[in-house]
């Protein structure tokens, strides 16, 4: 979430330096770009470790695969005007770079944090030394019981 929060502002460093309404230089431009990316490119692996999660008797792969078609997929639908449509101002491209950042924040803040494969893990390590708890004193009365019945003459 807060990789997500940084590279939002760093796009909205972006955009405001574009517009002008900061005094732009190539090294702010520079220094906030790649700060951008790197913030967002960083929180990849997490947004897909959440999204497992959220999805958890589903297997990984297929969730990563599909996730990874529809991420394709968005960046596709996102570059395809710039190739069709000449635009007089495209100002609009960093502003939707930051409204796409925010938007990430917003869903994370509403989607419900689930552990289901970490909270399976830990039931079944409970379940196992409850089990073989069980079984242990299982074996103690029949060992004590056999003791018992066992005659010492035998």
């Amino acid at each position: 979430m807060i990789m997500l929060v940084i590279a939002s502002l760093m796009y909205l460093w972006v955009s405001l330096l574009c517009s002008q309404y900061i005094d732009y230089s190539k090294e702010q431009l520079y220094v906030s770009t790649i700060l951008a990316c790197a913030f967002l490119n960083g929180c990849i692996p997490l947004l897909y470790e959440q999204i497992c999660n959220a999805a958890f008797p589903i297997p990984e792969g297929i969730i990563v695969g599909i996730s990874a078609i529809v991420t394709t997929l968005a960046g596709v639908l996102y570059t395809l005007p710039l190739s069709l449509i000449v635009f007089k101002d495209n100002s609009w491209l960093e502003w939707s770079l930051l409204v796409v950042c925010v938007v990430g924040c917003i869903v994370m803040l509403i989607t419900p944090q689930r552990n289901g494969r970490a909270d399976l893990e830990v039931s079944i390590r409970v379940n196992k030394t409850v089990h073989y708890e069980r079984l242990g004193r299982e074996h103690q009365v029949l060992l004590v019981a056999s003791e018992k019945k066992v005659p010492e003459n035998a």
